[in-house]
């Protein structure tokens, strides 16, 4: 993140069929994607090394890619 920055943020999947916690569950995955969209709409930058990584998720769920 430029200049130090550190965000936290907080999800939470209530009501979810899915409840075996596993890393990639449905519910763990769109809760990564929220992140994803949260920093890449505060911090937009193509630096190399910065912001987020891509994921095969991102086309999956609908979400734009940072490519």
């Amino acid at each position: 993140m430029p200049n130090d920055v550190k965000i936290a943020y907080c999800v939470a999947a209530h009501g979810s069929p899915d409840l075996t916690i596993a890393p990639e569950s449905a519910p763990a995955i769109v809760n990564g994607l929220l992140g994803k969209l949260l920093v890449q709409y505060w911090w937009p930058t193509t630096a190399p090394g910065s912001g987020t990584f891509e994921t095969p998720y991102a086309a999956m769920y609908g979400v734009q890619s940072d490519g």
